[in-house]
């Protein structure tokens, strides 16, 4: 069977949205299925398109102006994340990444007016429209993979640890026309160094078809991130991630498949403590997929993520489906 590759943007692209815009990246599993040769490179080029125009109030959608927020209404947020992920195994037993995305955002709520207040409006109505289009290098995130039992040469089968940290490398302070800073989950970088840790197992399945023989990859894993600090008192909340799938070899494609979770806490935010209910929440996705050769040596690949249960807290924005482009080469 061709060489099995990855099929998603890394791990590191997950950069949260604030109260009410629920998931802002895809939570796909990056290295699962990328089983290197040891002294094998890999390059992968991808791109997230995610747009969160509907409203969830818990797991039902939701009209704008069912819950106000405290401070702002959100109206939608256009997430575009292309990321170059660099990976290579110096050891059979070991593979290592490091990943760096470009996030491009257009992020659109309604403010308070005190104007508008002033003439009999509630403090919780939000009139006057905001928007903000964000770009730049967002966060890298260094990752290592290590195989600690039931380790098999050939097919690099076995359970693995998985350890890594994301660097407050992008941009936490732009601004729109207006000179309005936007909310720091909005822009490009979390500004915080994030520990990660977690487990994979990697199996095969031989499929026989006609006399022949070919190894079916699967996977699962379970990825904590661990937000150990913040921006001028915000603190995005800690996540989990769970992931299971694999890859079934056609005779010119790849069938991809993957079931992928994440339950992330809500953000801790000093000064504005009437902001947290509205952050945080559960997702689960199921994300098929195709691949196929391009050349030799590499392979394109593009899935679909359709959410199958989305619980969030309060009020929050939220996609009714995701996609996943790219292209990667070995050398």
């Amino acid at each position: 069977m061709k060489h099995v590759i990855a099929i998603v943007v890394f791990l590191s692209t997950t950069v949260p949205l604030r109260a009410g815009c629920g998931s802002a990246s895809c939570p796909l599993d990056t290295n699962a299925l990328n089983r290197l040769a040891a002294g094998t490179w890999t390059l992968d080029l991808s791109l997230q398109y995610i747009d969160q125009d509907q409203l969830r109030i818990g797991s039902r959608k939701a009209n704008a102006g069912e819950m106000h927020g405290p401070h702002h209404d959100e109206v939608r947020t256009v997430n575009r994340i292309a990321t170059a992920l660099l990976s290579y195994a110096p050891a059979p037993r070991l593979d290592l990444s490091a990943s760096m995305p470009y996030v491009s955002r257009a992020h659109d709520h309604l403010a308070s007016s005190h104007e508008h207040h002033s003439r009999g409006i509630a403090p919780q109505h939000n009139t006057v429209p905001e928007s903000w289009s964000l770009d730049g290098i967002g966060d890298v995130v260094l990752q290592a993979r290590y195989a600690i039992a039931d380790f098999d040469t050939a097919t690099r089968s076995g359970l693995w640890l998985i350890g890594g940290v994301k660097l407050p490398t992008g941009k936490h302070d732009e601004r729109n026309e207006e000179g309005e800073i936007a909310e720091l989950p909005v822009q490009p970088g979390s500004g915080s160094i994030d520990a990660i840790a977690g487990l994979s197992y990697q199996g095969n399945v031989v499929r026989n078809s006609g006399g022949m023989f070919a190894n079916v990859p699967y996977f699962v894993s379970a990825i904590y991130q661990m937000r150990t600090g913040g921006t001028d008192g915000y603190r995005l909340g800690n996540q989990l991630e769970l992931n299971a799938g694999g890859a079934y070899p056609l005779r010119s494609v790849d069938l991809l498949l993957q079931m992928n979770a994440r339950v992330r806490a809500k953000d801790d935010i000093g000064d504005e403590p009437e902001e947290e209910p509205f952050t945080g929440g559960s997702f689960v996705y199921v994300s098929p997929g195709l691949r196929v050769p391009v050349g030799a040596r590499a392979a394109a690949y593009a899935l679909v993520q359709i959410p199958v249960y989305q619980d969030v807290n309060a009020i929050q924005l939220t996609s009714d489906v995701n996609y996943v482009l790219g292209i990667q080469t070995r050398f």
